[in-house]
């Protein structure tokens, strides 16, 4: 064989080799499964501000609250001789309170753990008295005193059962009638601090009055 030929034979085998290699380029890239791009995560927002969600059922609004259980605020009365004037007419409006007949000078007792907040000396309560409760979500309000206890100022912390003034008729009350008129209202602490929701108190009376 002439060196012509050899060089000849020798291209056609490389030209056979590099299609070779080709083809089965060609079908690995065929079969090979393809691995999908990598899809970055969303970015966050580090400005939004989330809404507040409860941290357990127990959460409630203030609104939605029992008043604490209570005494009835005059000495030796028990629940059950509580009258229900609540929703009672007085001159055109409802009453939204309860009177409480008794002796003259029968002690006024607080009907829960209070806090003098106001103490008034004129006006259609007479000498009365506005407390609030430990929580102070409530307020109570006692008018009509004969006098108030000694030392009962704003501020005054007194225990349930204690006295904080007595049974009178002072203020608008009829002069021969005297009792206490109480009051329930939701606390509120603006400038109509006195005019809270009233909520009728006699299923939260749970004990007699009895002075500590």
């Amino acid at each position: 064989m002439t060196v012509r030929a050899i060089r000849s034979s020798r291209a056609r085998r490389i030209q056979r080799g590099v299609v070779l290699a080709g083809c089965v380029s060609y079908v690995a890239a065929c079969v090979t499964p393809r691995v999908p791009p990598t899809i970055p995560p969303p970015a966050v927002d580090s400005t939004r501000v989330l809404p507040d969600v409860p941290s357990s059922p127990a959460d409630t609004s203030a609104t939605s609250l029992q008043p604490p259980a209570l005494i009835v605020p005059v000495e030796g009365v028990s629940p059950d001789r509580v009258p229900d004037t609540f929703n009672a007419m007085r001159g055109g409006r409802t009453h939204r309170a309860i009177d409480i007949l008794a002796p003259r000078g029968t002690p006024v007792l607080a009907v829960t753990d209070v806090t003098v907040y106001r103490v008034r000396k004129t006006g259609p309560g007479g000498l009365a008295v506005y407390a609030v409760d430990a929580s102070e979500r409530w307020m109570f309000y006692y008018a009509h005193l004969d006098r108030f206890r000694e030392g009962v100022a704003r501020g005054t912390k007194l225990a349930q059962g204690d006295t904080i003034g007595y049974v009178g008729t002072t203020g608008n009350a009829p002069p021969d009638t005297p009792h206490l008129h109480f009051q329930l209202m939701r606390a509120r602490f603006d400038t109509r601090w006195w005019d809270g929701d009233a909520v009728d108190p006699r299923p939260y009376f749970v004990r007699v009055g009895e002075n500590r």
